[in-house]
């Protein structure tokens, strides 16, 4: 059962030094520069996947 825990163990180890990897790149890409505001990703998502209206219903206030 030891070898068992152990490889849980190396797993879990390296699923964190994945995540610490994954946080640095985030870190070097805002350190270089390489960032969205947050508005405008909300906006741009908004924008491609918004829902067709249905047929037949109102639209919503402020739509046309």
């Amino acid at each position: 059962m030891r070898s068992l825990r152990s490889l849980k163990s190396f797993d879990e180890l390296t699923e964190k030094l994945r995540i610490i990897a994954f946080i640095e790149e985030g870190l070097d890409d805002a350190r270089a520069g390489r960032v969205h505001a947050h508005a405008d990703i909300v906006a741009e998502m908004k924008k491609r996947y918004r829902k067709p209206a249905r047929r037949g219903s109102p639209s919503p206030p402020g739509r046309p």
